[in-house]
């Protein structure tokens, strides 16, 4: 299967993983399972940056083109600090049809369907509701 890596590096003070080894995790991932990793995006988070999200705008356009089947994250910190952000941008993957996979055995608990935290299940709630009403306006 052709995946895709995003990864996040927040500044020091603010803590989590050097980019390199986010890096890392998704590439030992992708040889675990014997997946093809085409490509990895990066955001480097923190004050200063012009444009925060210019990675996860290119993971995007790597979805969208078909290139890939799913996408590996270093972990869900890399999508939000909190659990509906994290929600709201992993719905913007899987809408456009791939698989939010992590490299993280927590993570995955969290990304399945039926998971038991409150606020990602409000989100994936409001968030199925968003797309039902948005095919029914655009036909």
């Amino acid at each position: 299967m052709h995946i895709a890596g995003y990864i996040r590096e927040r500044p020091p003070a603010a803590g989590g993983e050097p980019a390199f080894a986010q890096s890392e995790r998704i590439r030992r991932y992708a040889a675990d399972h014997a997946h093809d990793l085409v490509t990895v995006c990066q955001d480097s988070a923190g004050p200063g940056r012009s444009d925060e999200d210019a990675g996860f705008r290119a993971l995007l356009a790597v979805v969208e083109s078909g290139a890939v089947a799913a996408v590996v994250l270093a972990s869900l910190d890399v999508l939000g600090d909190d659990a509906e952000t994290q929600e709201v941008m992993a719905w913007e993957l899987r809408r456009r049809g791939v698989d939010v996979v992590s490299t993280r055995a927590t993570d995955q608990a969290l990304l399945a369907a039926d998971t038991p935290d409150g606020a990602r299940r409000t989100a994936r709630r409001v968030l199925a509701r968003v797309e039902r009403v948005e095919k029914r306006l655009t036909g």
